[in-house]
Protein backbone atom coordinates (compact mmCIF):
# COMPACT_ATOMS: atom_id res chain seq x y z
CA UNK A 1 0.00 0.00 0.00
CA UNK A 2 3.02 2.77 0.66
CA UNK A 3 4.36 2.03 -2.78
CA UNK A 4 1.24 1.69 -4.74
CA UNK A 5 0.45 5.33 -2.72
CA UNK A 6 2.90 7.16 -5.26
CA UNK A 7 0.97 5.89 -8.05
CA UNK A 8 -1.69 8.17 -7.86
CA UNK A 9 1.01 11.37 -7.01
CA UNK A 10 2.59 10.87 -9.87
CA UNK A 11 -1.02 10.81 -11.77
CA UNK A 12 -1.08 14.02 -10.10
CA UNK A 13 1.93 15.54 -11.13
CA UNK A 14 1.38 14.35 -14.80
CA UNK A 15 -1.71 16.90 -14.74
CA UNK A 16 0.22 19.30 -13.70
CA UNK A 17 2.70 18.90 -16.49
CA UNK A 18 -0.05 19.02 -18.90
CA UNK A 19 -1.43 22.37 -17.01
CA UNK A 20 1.47 24.08 -17.69
CA UNK A 21 0.97 24.45 -21.57
CA UNK A 22 -1.62 26.75 -20.52
CA UNK A 23 0.37 28.84 -17.90
CA UNK A 24 1.63 32.30 -19.79
CA UNK A 25 4.81 32.62 -21.58
CA UNK A 26 6.73 35.62 -21.28
CA UNK A 27 9.50 36.03 -23.72
CA UNK A 28 12.05 38.99 -24.14
CA UNK A 29 14.54 39.52 -26.48
CA UNK A 30 17.61 42.15 -27.19
CA UNK A 31 19.94 42.85 -30.31
CA UNK A 32 22.83 45.17 -31.07
CA UNK A 33 23.91 46.03 -35.20
CA UNK A 34 26.33 48.34 -36.27
CA UNK A 35 26.70 48.93 -39.62
CA UNK A 36 29.39 51.43 -41.85
CA UNK A 37 28.10 52.13 -44.96
CA UNK A 38 31.00 54.40 -47.45
CA UNK A 39 29.65 57.43 -48.93
CA UNK A 40 29.45 57.02 -52.68
CA UNK A 41 27.87 60.28 -53.78
CA UNK A 42 27.41 64.10 -51.81
CA UNK A 43 23.62 62.75 -51.18
CA UNK A 44 25.20 59.96 -49.06
CA UNK A 45 25.31 61.97 -45.79
CA UNK A 46 29.01 61.25 -44.99
CA UNK A 47 32.21 59.82 -46.05
CA UNK A 48 31.54 57.24 -44.26
CA UNK A 49 27.86 56.92 -42.52
CA UNK A 50 27.95 54.82 -39.44
CA UNK A 51 24.03 53.01 -38.24
CA UNK A 52 23.71 51.79 -35.12
CA UNK A 53 20.60 49.91 -34.05
CA UNK A 54 19.30 48.45 -30.91
CA UNK A 55 15.84 46.39 -30.46
CA UNK A 56 14.48 45.46 -27.69
CA UNK A 57 11.09 43.28 -27.60
CA UNK A 58 8.92 42.10 -24.66
CA UNK A 59 6.42 39.47 -25.13
CA UNK A 60 3.39 37.28 -23.58
CA UNK A 61 1.40 34.97 -24.56
CA UNK A 62 -1.66 33.25 -22.97
CA UNK A 63 -3.63 29.96 -24.64
CA UNK A 64 -6.97 29.80 -24.03
CA UNK A 65 -8.15 26.19 -22.82
CA UNK A 66 -12.00 26.57 -23.10
CA UNK A 67 -11.63 26.91 -27.29
CA UNK A 68 -7.83 25.97 -28.50
CA UNK A 69 -6.68 30.32 -28.82
CA UNK A 70 -4.27 31.64 -27.84
CA UNK A 71 -4.00 35.68 -26.84
CA UNK A 72 -0.42 37.22 -27.34
CA UNK A 73 0.85 40.68 -26.48
CA UNK A 74 4.22 42.15 -27.97
CA UNK A 75 6.10 45.20 -27.25
CA UNK A 76 8.49 46.11 -29.70
CA UNK A 77 11.08 49.27 -29.41
CA UNK A 78 13.69 49.87 -31.59
CA UNK A 79 16.02 53.18 -31.64
CA UNK A 80 18.36 54.03 -34.62
CA UNK A 81 21.89 56.13 -33.85
CA UNK A 82 23.25 57.63 -36.81
CA UNK A 83 25.68 59.97 -37.90
CA UNK A 84 24.25 60.83 -41.39
CA UNK A 85 24.25 64.80 -41.89
CA UNK A 86 21.00 64.31 -43.90
CA UNK A 87 18.75 62.72 -40.50
CA UNK A 88 16.62 65.44 -39.63
CA UNK A 89 16.61 63.27 -35.76
CA UNK A 90 19.20 61.48 -34.27
CA UNK A 91 18.57 59.11 -32.23
CA UNK A 92 15.04 57.84 -33.58
CA UNK A 93 12.77 55.62 -31.75
CA UNK A 94 10.50 53.33 -33.21
CA UNK A 95 7.71 51.51 -30.99
CA UNK A 96 4.66 49.51 -31.54
CA UNK A 97 2.28 47.52 -29.39
CA UNK A 98 0.43 44.89 -31.05
CA UNK A 99 -2.10 42.22 -29.21
CA UNK A 100 -3.27 39.48 -31.45
CA UNK A 101 -5.63 36.68 -31.27
CA UNK A 102 -5.81 33.54 -33.02
CA UNK A 103 -8.95 31.09 -32.57
CA UNK A 104 -9.42 27.88 -34.61
CA UNK A 105 -12.98 27.66 -36.62
CA UNK A 106 -12.91 23.90 -37.13
CA UNK A 107 -9.87 21.55 -36.43
CA UNK A 108 -8.88 22.30 -32.68
CA UNK A 109 -11.68 24.11 -31.47
CA UNK A 110 -13.46 21.48 -29.06
CA UNK A 111 -10.17 19.74 -28.87
CA UNK A 112 -6.69 19.56 -30.05
CA UNK A 113 -3.18 17.96 -28.60
CA UNK A 114 -2.67 19.90 -25.79
CA UNK A 115 -6.25 19.56 -24.37
CA UNK A 116 -5.75 16.04 -25.34
CA UNK A 117 -3.24 15.48 -23.35
CA UNK A 118 -4.77 17.14 -19.92
CA UNK A 119 -7.73 15.08 -21.05
CA UNK A 120 -6.21 11.78 -20.95
CA UNK A 121 -3.56 12.75 -18.09
CA UNK A 122 -6.66 13.53 -15.90
CA UNK A 123 -8.15 10.13 -16.52
CA UNK A 124 -4.88 8.49 -15.78
CA UNK A 125 -5.20 10.16 -12.17
CA UNK A 126 -8.96 8.68 -11.67
CA UNK A 127 -7.89 5.25 -13.31
CA UNK A 128 -4.48 5.36 -10.55
CA UNK A 129 -6.94 6.19 -8.05
CA UNK A 130 -8.82 3.09 -8.59
CA UNK A 131 -6.20 1.01 -9.47
CA UNK A 132 -5.03 2.17 -5.56
CA UNK A 133 -8.21 1.40 -3.95
CA UNK A 134 -7.85 -2.38 -5.71
CA UNK A 135 -4.42 -2.40 -3.66
CA UNK A 136 -6.39 -1.30 -0.91
CA UNK A 137 -9.33 -4.19 -1.09
CA UNK A 138 -6.77 -6.62 -2.30
CA UNK A 139 -4.52 -5.97 0.55
CA UNK A 140 -7.40 -6.14 3.52
CA UNK A 141 -8.52 -8.88 1.49
CA UNK A 142 -5.07 -11.10 1.88
CA UNK A 143 -4.35 -10.14 5.30
CA UNK A 144 -8.16 -11.19 6.37
CA UNK A 145 -7.38 -14.92 4.49
CA UNK A 146 -3.79 -15.15 6.68
CA UNK A 147 -6.27 -14.15 9.54
CA UNK A 148 -8.55 -16.60 8.80
CA UNK A 149 -5.96 -19.32 7.83
CA UNK A 150 -4.44 -19.29 11.02
CA UNK A 151 -7.52 -19.59 12.84
CA UNK A 152 -7.92 -22.67 10.46
CA UNK A 153 -4.65 -23.92 11.11
CA UNK A 154 -5.42 -23.79 15.11
CA UNK A 155 -8.35 -25.10 15.12
CA UNK A 156 -6.80 -28.43 12.64
CA UNK A 157 -4.42 -28.80 15.51
CA UNK A 158 -6.71 -28.87 18.20
CA UNK A 159 -8.63 -31.26 15.55
CA UNK A 160 -5.21 -33.88 15.43
CA UNK A 161 -4.58 -33.53 19.10
CA UNK A 162 -8.25 -35.07 20.30
CA UNK A 163 -7.84 -37.41 17.43
CA UNK A 164 -4.30 -38.53 18.55
CA UNK A 165 -5.63 -38.48 22.31
CA UNK A 166 -8.65 -40.95 20.78
CA UNK A 167 -5.83 -43.19 19.46
CA UNK A 168 -4.13 -43.57 22.31
CA UNK A 169 -6.74 -44.79 24.36
CA UNK A 170 -7.71 -46.71 21.98
CA UNK A 171 -4.45 -48.70 22.54
CA UNK A 172 -4.54 -48.57 25.84
CA UNK A 173 -7.94 -50.49 25.74
CA UNK A 174 -6.75 -52.94 23.41
CA UNK A 175 -3.61 -53.54 26.04
CA UNK A 176 -5.90 -54.34 28.51
CA UNK A 177 -8.22 -56.94 25.77
CA UNK A 178 -4.93 -58.45 25.02
CA UNK A 179 -4.05 -59.18 28.37
CA UNK A 180 -7.42 -60.82 29.62
CA UNK A 181 -7.23 -62.53 25.83
CA UNK A 182 -10.37 -61.42 24.18
CA UNK A 183 -8.12 -59.70 21.69
CA UNK A 184 -5.43 -60.77 19.14
CA UNK A 185 -1.87 -59.20 20.01
CA UNK A 186 -1.92 -57.64 15.93
CA UNK A 187 -4.51 -55.91 16.86
CA UNK A 188 -2.05 -54.02 19.62
CA UNK A 189 0.80 -53.49 16.35
CA UNK A 190 -2.54 -51.73 14.27
CA UNK A 191 -3.78 -49.82 16.90
CA UNK A 192 0.04 -48.68 17.66
CA UNK A 193 0.73 -48.03 13.34
CA UNK A 194 -2.62 -45.43 13.88
CA UNK A 195 -1.37 -43.28 16.98
CA UNK A 196 2.04 -43.08 15.16
CA UNK A 197 0.04 -42.03 11.91
CA UNK A 198 -1.59 -39.50 14.17
CA UNK A 199 1.26 -38.26 15.88
CA UNK A 200 2.45 -37.19 12.45
CA UNK A 201 -0.80 -35.10 11.84
CA UNK A 202 -0.12 -33.53 14.92
CA UNK A 203 3.57 -32.71 13.58
CA UNK A 204 2.09 -31.87 10.34
CA UNK A 205 -0.54 -29.41 12.14
CA UNK A 206 1.63 -27.66 14.05
CA UNK A 207 4.04 -26.80 11.34
CA UNK A 208 0.81 -25.08 9.51
CA UNK A 209 -0.02 -22.91 12.62
CA UNK A 210 3.76 -22.04 12.26
CA UNK A 211 3.78 -21.09 8.51
CA UNK A 212 0.17 -19.23 8.87
CA UNK A 213 1.78 -17.31 11.75
CA UNK A 214 4.70 -16.53 9.76
CA UNK A 215 2.69 -15.55 6.58
CA UNK A 216 -0.01 -12.92 9.36
CA UNK A 217 3.00 -11.94 10.72
CA UNK A 218 4.90 -10.74 7.80
CA UNK A 219 1.72 -8.94 6.45
CA UNK A 220 0.99 -6.95 9.70
CA UNK A 221 4.40 -6.22 11.17
CA UNK A 222 6.08 -2.74 9.62
CA UNK A 223 9.30 -3.92 10.11
CA UNK A 224 11.52 -7.51 9.75
CA UNK A 225 12.27 -7.71 13.60
CA UNK A 226 13.55 -10.66 15.54
CA UNK A 227 11.66 -10.12 17.88
CA UNK A 228 8.94 -10.40 15.19
CA UNK A 229 9.34 -13.94 14.96
CA UNK A 230 9.40 -15.06 18.52
CA UNK A 231 6.15 -13.08 19.21
CA UNK A 232 2.48 -15.45 19.34
CA UNK A 233 -0.12 -14.28 17.50
CA UNK A 234 -3.36 -15.47 19.19
CA UNK A 235 -6.39 -14.97 17.28
CA UNK A 236 -9.68 -12.92 19.71
CA UNK A 237 -12.01 -12.83 16.37
CA UNK A 238 -13.79 -15.83 14.94
CA UNK A 239 -15.90 -16.31 12.09
CA UNK A 240 -19.44 -16.67 12.40
CA UNK A 241 -21.93 -18.93 10.34
CA UNK A 242 -24.64 -17.50 10.16
CA UNK A 243 -27.00 -16.59 7.32
CA UNK A 244 -27.10 -14.03 5.49
CA UNK A 245 -29.94 -12.87 2.84
CA UNK A 246 -28.42 -11.64 -0.34
CA UNK A 247 -30.20 -9.63 -3.15
CA UNK A 248 -28.44 -11.07 -6.39
CA UNK A 249 -29.45 -8.40 -8.62
CA UNK A 250 -28.67 -5.80 -6.29
CA UNK A 251 -25.60 -7.28 -5.66
CA UNK A 252 -24.62 -7.96 -9.34
CA UNK A 253 -25.43 -4.11 -9.85
CA UNK A 254 -23.01 -3.36 -7.23
CA UNK A 255 -20.22 -5.10 -8.47
CA UNK A 256 -21.05 -3.61 -11.92
CA UNK A 257 -21.17 -0.20 -10.74
CA UNK A 258 -17.82 -0.57 -8.06
CA UNK A 259 -15.86 -3.44 -9.10
CA UNK A 260 -12.53 -1.98 -9.43
CA UNK A 261 -11.38 -4.13 -12.32
CA UNK A 262 -14.24 -3.21 -14.24
CA UNK A 263 -14.08 0.57 -13.27
CA UNK A 264 -10.85 0.77 -14.14
CA UNK A 265 -11.73 -0.74 -17.58
CA UNK A 266 -14.51 1.49 -18.25
CA UNK A 267 -12.25 4.39 -17.68
CA UNK A 268 -10.11 3.68 -19.76
CA UNK A 269 -12.74 3.14 -22.72
CA UNK A 270 -13.26 6.48 -21.91
CA UNK A 271 -9.41 7.28 -21.95
CA UNK A 272 -9.44 5.62 -25.69
CA UNK A 273 -12.70 7.88 -26.69
CA UNK A 274 -10.90 11.01 -26.15
CA UNK A 275 -8.12 10.09 -28.57
CA UNK A 276 -10.61 8.96 -31.20
CA UNK A 277 -12.42 12.32 -30.78
CA UNK A 278 -9.27 14.18 -31.37
CA UNK A 279 -8.61 11.85 -34.35
CA UNK A 280 -11.94 12.57 -35.10
CA UNK A 281 -11.43 16.49 -35.44
CA UNK A 282 -8.19 16.54 -37.08
CA UNK A 283 -10.27 15.49 -40.06
CA UNK A 284 -11.74 19.47 -40.24
CA UNK A 285 -10.16 21.57 -42.01
CA UNK A 286 -7.51 23.79 -40.72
Amino acid sequence: IVVARFDPEISQQSVRAALGYYDPSLTGGYSRTSSDTKGTSAFSGGDLVNTKRDAWNLGVALPLAPTGGAVQLEFENTRVDTNNAFTSFNPTYNSGLTLSLSQPLLRNLLIDSPRQQLRIARKNREISDVQFHATVVNTVASVKGAYYNLIYAIDNLAAARKSLALAKKLLDENEIRVKVGTMAPLDIVTAQAEVAGREEGVIVAENAVANAEDTLKQAIFPQNEPAMWTTRIVPSDRPTAERVPVDVEAAVQAAIENRTDVVAARKGLERSDISLSYARNQLLPD
